[in-house]
């Protein structure tokens, strides 16, 4: 691949791993896998440091934090949309877990248990049906329950109904809802694209 197509974080993991590899003696293979490690953990370092450098800029480090952490539960257990690359990733996570998050803390939205609890289970319903929700035409799949993912759904829910400020209520429940929207546009496409393909 030309060089101009290389991001910022793949030359720095590039030029580490090559020197890794000839001090260690390492084969290309083992070099190869110590560069695509590190050029993950440059992409998501680099991702948090931006993330969380809004987060202090909106002053709302907190909200951010929990809104993220519902965000990552969920998210650890579904392939759900990625942004085409990682500088685009970054804006868009900025804006869904930094921005969001500040909006909903200062419109003054009180959640209690009840009403988080109607709202995360409206939510956990969707993760348990996603398929039949996305695509009815699609018998094979319909009704499919990926139970990982509506047990993290679950856990969510727990932690939300655990905390007890309201503010920080809505963050678990705006997290859950910035996941799952992730994950319903990721299915959607794969479902175009299978449709468009006549499978």
């Amino acid at each position: 691949m030309p060089d101009e197509y290389i991001s910022f974080e793949e030359k720095i993991s590039k030029k580490i791993s090559s020197k890794l590899g000839e001090r260690g003696n390492f084969s290309e293979l083992d070099t190869a896998k110590i560069e695509y490690g590190l050029s993950i953990l440059l992409v998501d370092s680099i991702k948090l440091i931006f993330i969380y450098g809004a987060a202090i800029l909106f002053n709302n480090v907190l909200a951010v934090f929990v809104t993220h952490i519902a965000f990552v539960i969920l998210r650890m257990f579904t392939s759900s949309y990625h942004a085409s690359n990682s500088v685009i990733c970054t804006l868009q996570s900025i804006f869904l877990l930094v921005v969001l998050s500040f909006l909903a803390e200062h419109a003054g939205i009180a959640v209690s248990r009840g009403m988080f609890l109607l709202g995360a289970l409206l939510i956990c319903l969707i993760l348990g049906v996603k398929d039949s929700f996305i695509a009815q035409s699609h018998s094979k799949q319909k009704g499919h329950v990926n139970r990982k993912l509506l047990l993290a759904g679950l856990s969510d829910t727990v932690i939300g109904i655990g905390i007890p400020n309201d503010h920080l209520r809505l963050m678990v429940l705006l997290g859950m809802s910035i996941s799952t929207l992730l994950i319903l546009i990721k299915k959607r496409k794969e479902w175009i694209l299978d449709e468009k393909n006549g499978k």
